[in-house]
């Protein structure tokens, strides 16, 4: 079986890419990745690996200049850089690429007779944008929203997939909701690098929760602050972690208290370190395939906080490892939060419970291993 990996940054298709090629299985790593970047941190891919670089380049570029930069043409670039990767892909018995980056290389593999399969990280798209109007009139602000014609372009490559590679229940039943049938799609909880991320020793008696990815609406941290500070705990804090988007700073500094501390980006190698001093994480998306952030947490021993439109449900059982809340419910977030407070010895408990859930299932080898057999099932069926 020979697979073509289509990624354009690193993280989650390296780490597929690394595991079909110690099996003998991956034929080519199509990246926007720039390959000194790749030498450095995967030596093992760099022989296989086809470079597209200018669109992640140019991308970075503009991003560094202007933040705020215009979301046409970002799907410009997306196009440009699926257009680079179908010209370059080679014969193979399947593709497996990134939503809103594949179309083109998806017709090109079935001109070789390769089978697609789209990796959709989050909501069905249509769903996508509905929450994001919905919270948008919700709370009298502008949202980015997916382009009309990147949902069109979606929506395409969901058709001509012969499966849909997902995270989390959330994501199965935004796509059963607009008419995907159940069998097309591959529901897989993502993993993590427990090499990285282990707990260390906490440092103080403060009781803190801790929020990790992206400052903005989507993430529903504007739910979590608010949930945060109308509890007035004592000797507490709640650490942000993570780019803040330019249209969220308004509202942070409108709740500006000195409970609340915004630390920014923190390197991944350096993010257990954090973790660590926390008692609780939370993560209060609106919509998210599922949070990486959730079983990363999960690895350094902290108990989870999580919404049911986080992704978190799937790894995350209400009342042993964490709590999972209704997306939107800063009451039932304050609730959680005022529990842990209360409750640091049974915290604690949760979060080795958490521990050794993560350290028991979720590895990106047995991750890929459960790919793998969803691959030989569409070759199998092909076949039959």
């Amino acid at each position: 079986m020979r697979i073509a990996v289509s990624a354009h940054a690193r993280k989650r298709g390296f780490q597929m890419a690394r595991h079909l090629l110690a099996k003998g299985m991956l034929s080519r790593l199509h990246t926007a990745y720039p390959a000194f970047k790749t030498r450095r941190f995967a030596s093992d891919l760099a022989a296989v690996t086809s470079h597209h670089s200018l669109p992640f380049l140019v991308t970075f570029a503009l991003r560094r200049a202007f933040p705020r930069l215009d979301r046409r043409l970002l799907h410009a670039i997306d196009i440009r850089y699926d257009d680079l990767a179908a010209r370059s892909l080679k014969p193979c018995d399947l593709v497996h690429g990134w939503s809103g980056q594949m179309l083109r290389t998806m017709r090109r593999a079935r001109e070789l007779g390769a089978l697609c399969v789209v990796d959709r990280a989050s909501a069905h798209i249509r769903v996508q944008d509905r929450i994001l109007a919905q919270e948008s009139e919700r709370f009298g602000i502008h949202l980015p929203r997916p382009l009309p014609a990147g949902m069109d372009r979606e929506e395409q490559e969901y058709a001509l997939a012969d499966a849909i590679s997902i995270p989390s229940s959330f994501v199965r039943r935004s796509f059963l909701e607009m008419g995907v049938p159940d069998d097309k799609l591959i529901q897989i909880p993502y993993a993590v690098d427990v090499s990285t991320f282990h707990p260390v020793a906490k440092e103080d008696d403060v009781f803190r929760v801790v929020h990790c990815g992206g400052v903005n609406y989507a993430k529903g941290v504007h739910y979590l602050v608010r949930a945060f500070l109308s509890l007035k705990l004592k000797n507490a804090e709640l650490w942000l972690i993570g780019g803040m988007e330019p249209a969220f700073k308004e509202f942070l500094d409108a709740y500006a208290h000195d409970t609340v501390r915004y630390i920014g980006r923190v390197p991944q190698n350096e993010l257990h370190r954090y973790y660590s001093q926390a008692d609780a994480f939370c993560m209060a998306s609106i919509h998210e395939g599922m949070a990486l952030v959730i079983p990363e947490a999960m690895a350094c021993g902290l108990p989870v906080i999580c919404t049911d439109s986080s992704g978190g449900e799937d790894v995350v059982e209400d009342g042993v490892q964490g709590f999972v809340v209704p997306a939107g419910d800063e009451e039932a977030l304050a609730g959680r939060i005022t529990w842990f407070h209360g409750h640091r010895d049974e915290g604690a408990a949760m979060g080795q419970a958490a521990l050794e859930k993560v350290r028991g299932r979720s590895t990106w080898e047995g991750y890929t291993a459960r790919l793998i057999e969803a691959y030989e099932a569409l070759l199998g069926k092909r076949a039959s």
